[in-house]
């Protein structure tokens, strides 16, 4: 098994678990194991090696086709492996504050070239794009020490072409150009919360909130018109959610009283 310091990692599909630390050593290392099951009984090897990255690239299969997602914890000189690899970085700062763990020091990444985006990851919170991006680009602030080391704009290009980059789909999404892919939302400007900003990347990454998205597009089609969908009925979407949580709860009620009876 190889423990260590990312959520996962995942390869041309293939998905590797590598864990999290939950607030371990930075030390920790990747336990190779290796064996033959002999009569029922394993004969198990343990050898400490290299740290992840650093042994996946020792493998030889670190390369452009991964995307390593929550690079909580990572020892000098990861990020260059990575960058020279040509490897995706996915950075989920809600999900990570949630669960307490570790704030990562983005600059290294952003300094080494790594291709490097954001995620939600965040099922029980808002899903909130802007929010994410605008949380990332604060705690990086707080990193450094430094208003400017982080901008809004920064924090747009991590939540649009640095997330396409990080998936190896720059070529088609992250921006809006002649033969892109015609991802977008339009904004409500008027709204209060974006009212009072002069700068557009301020105005969207510092104050957006789902509630000013007006409508969306997905690769040229519209799903969002006017703030309610085209191709969902959304009461009966929530009916449904209502109903299976309903029953969800009715088990587990249901479970508990057995088993303490």
């Amino acid at each position: 098994g190889l423990g260590g310091r990312f959520g996962f990692g995942v390869r041309h599909g293939l998905g590797l678990g590598l864990g999290f630390r939950f607030g371990l050593s930075a030390t920790l290392r990747v336990l190779l194991r290796t064996g033959v099951r002999v009569g029922g009984e394993a004969d198990v090897e343990v050898a400490i090696v290299h740290d992840e990255v650093e042994h996946l690239a020792h493998l030889g299969v670190l390369d452009d086709g991964w995307l390593l997602a929550h690079p909580v914890h990572l020892e000098p000189g990861e990020e260059e492996l990575i960058a020279e690899a040509g490897a995706g970085v996915s950075y989920c700062p809600v999900s990570n504050l949630s669960l307490a763990l570790q704030t990562p020091d983005l600059g290294r990444l952003r300094e080494s070239g790594a291709r490097l985006g954001i995620g939600l990851d965040h099922p029980n919170g808002s899903n909130d794009l802007a929010a994410t991006a605008r949380t990332a680009v604060l705690l990086q602030r707080s990193i450094d020490g430094a208003v400017g080391s982080w901008t809004a704009a920064d924090a747009l290009d991590l939540a649009t072409h640095g997330g396409a980059a990080a998936i190896e789909r720059d070529a088609q999404l992250g921006r809006l150009d002649i033969g892109m892919a015609a991802d977008l939302q339009v904004l409500d400007l008027d709204d209060a919360a974006l009212a009072s900003y002069e700068r557009m990347p301020h105005r969207v990454m510092l104050a957006a909130h789902p509630g000013t998205v007006m409508d969306v597009a997905v690769a040229g089609s519209w799903r969002i018109l006017d703030g309610s969908f085209t191709h969902l009925d959304e009461a009966e979407i929530i009916a449904d959610a209502r109903e299976a949580r309903e029953r969800l709860r009715s088990l587990i009620v249901g479970e508990g009283a057995a088993s303490s009876g």
